[in-house]
């Protein structure tokens, strides 16, 4: 009798831990009620203040939709050079914090549709304003790894022309870099840049030329079924659709940059 119970408590394990593993992606995060993004120090779309609270737009539209999902939501900060790791090893559940919609990323990553129109540009000092592309030639130029702002310089001819190409964990380290007169230039999203000359109108210049215009996704793990890209796709449309989207842009960039292609 008591070997039969043993066998029927294996078998119930087994019969639970198959059910689990049959919930899509969506299903998985109801159920535990709870969502884990991953952010890093990318300001104004998810960064800690100097409070320590983490803030953002990013930020602020990821709690709107883990309301209407009806689960409580985790921000938890990680190196951008290891973000698709992270994903993949399940210590977050999403990348959201201006995630850059590429197609070598798409081998790697599940993207959402588009949800925000972005340039790559070139920020420099006031004191010594940079405008054109051209302009980088024989300077020292930073990005942050694995950015956007390094994928758009590494493909465009005047990466033969700089001086040196500086890589740093996170965009701020780059500015530091760029007050301190380390370097010359950030390549960054105009995004980023808009929030700096906001703070600091008196110190950065944003050059007229961009690099190439680009959109943010949203990135999830892509062994996993779309359900759960699905939902939140669907409630950013809704989001967009009453201006709460447009709100929350003008809050933090001064212009509604939301919106799908």
């Amino acid at each position: 009798m008591k070997k039969i119970l043993t066998i029927l408590i294996i078998l119930l394990t087994l019969i639970g831990c198959s059910k689990d593993n049959n919930l899509s992606s969506l299903e998985t995060i109801l159920e535990k009620k709870s969502m884990i993004v991953g952010f890093t120090n990318y300001p104004p779309l998810g960064y800690k203040d100097a409070t320590g609270e983490i803030t953002g737009l990013d930020i602020e539209i990821a709690k709107a939709v883990a309301k209407e999902l009806g689960v409580d939501v985790t921000f938890q900060y990680i190196d951008w050079d290891n973000k698709t790791f992270e994903l993949n090893n399940g210590n977050i559940d999403m990348i959201w914090n201006g995630f850059t919609i590429t197609d070598e990323r798409e081998k790697e990553v599940l993207f959402s549709k588009p949800y925000m129109d972005n340039q790559i540009v070139i920020i420099s000092l006031k004191s010594n304003p940079i405008d054109k592309i051209s302009d980088l030639t024989n300077l020292n130029v930073a990005v942050e790894t694995q950015s956007s702002g390094q994928l758009s310089i590494e493909k465009n001819d005047i990466i033969n022309s700089i001086n040196e190409l500086q890589k740093y964990t996170n965009v701020s380290d780059a500015v530091l870099a760029l007050n301190s007169g380390s370097t010359d230039a950030v390549i960054a999203d105009v995004t980023f840049a808009g929030y700096l000359q906001t703070e600091h109108p008196d110190m950065y210049h944003v050059s007229d030329e961009a690099f190439e215009s680009e959109y943010y996704g949203i990135g999830f793990r892509i062994k996993d079924d779309s359900t759960l890209k699905d939902e939140i796709d669907r409630i950013i449309d809704g989001m967009i659709e009453d201006g709460r989207t447009s709100e929350i842009s003008i809050k933090w960039l001064g212009k509604d940059l939301i919106n799908r292609p």
